[in-house]
């Protein structure tokens, strides 16, 4: 998907400010939106409805894939969910979109006190899935990846399936392009509102496959007032 576009780090997190401060788009249908944006391009990608497994962080990246997830059953796919950490942990849109999975019903397994042993028995499970989806670690996170982050963005690379990656590759750095040592390597990215900086960096070319960049339903006036 052609978009000219690129934000730094900072900017692309005061859309997002702007957004739900100055014209009172709630955070919960930025990450609706966001998630419906990821599905559409999931769906071109896979149009059989086979399965699909994501795998979540806590944070708002997490809870763009636990909203992706809904979305994705809604079309006829089969979901299954991996969070790697506790529902308790989870940042209040990603428990919120938890919540309303779990009433529905959905296979969500919680990764407790970073148990990277369970964490490998879960693996050997996603190699019955058609695709994965990385959806642990957003634009914000920079430095050494820790666990349980490393051992999941190991054991997603090592099963050879296909991934897609919400936002970013966990691992890259969105600033400065530059994978860390564990890093996805992605078959396709999907961002949001624009390119990131660091995805100009031929490093990041390499981990980022595809990149798609996914409209959040913004009124251009935010843009504006950002660029």
């Amino acid at each position: 998907m052609t978009q000219k576009r690129v934000l730094s780090v900072d900017a692309s997190r005061r859309v997002d400010e702007v957004a739900i401060k100055k014209y009172g788009i709630s955070s919960l249908v930025l990450m609706e939106n966001a998630a419906r944006g990821a599905a559409d391009v999931i769906e071109t990608l896979l149009p059989e409805r086979v399965l699909v497994w994501i795998i979540c962080g806590k944070g708002n990246n997490g809870g763009d894939g636990l909203a992706i997830a809904r979305q994705l059953d809604g079309r006829g796919y089969d979901v299954r969910v991996d969070l790697l950490a506790t529902a308790d942990e989870l940042s209040p849109d990603a428990k919120a979109n938890y919540d309303i999975i779990q009433r529905a019903g959905f296979k969500i397994r919680e990764l407790k006190d970073g148990d990277t042993e369970t964490l490998k028995s879960w693996a050997t499970d996603w190699q019955s899935a058609s695709l994965l989806v990385d959806a642990m670690l957003g634009t914000g996170t920079t430095g050494k990846v820790r666990e349980p982050y490393a051992t999941a963005i190991r054991m997603m690379n090592e099963t050879g399936i296909d991934i897609v990656a919400i936002d970013l590759p966990s691992g890259l750095d969105a600033q400065t392009g530059i994978p860390g040592s564990a890093c996805i390597r992605a078959k396709t990215t999907v961002t949001f509102v624009s390119s990131k900086t660091g995805f100009l960096n031929q490093q990041a070319k390499v981990v980022l496959g595809d990149l798609h960049v996914v409209n959040l339903g913004l009124p251009r006036r935010v843009l504006e007032e950002i660029t």
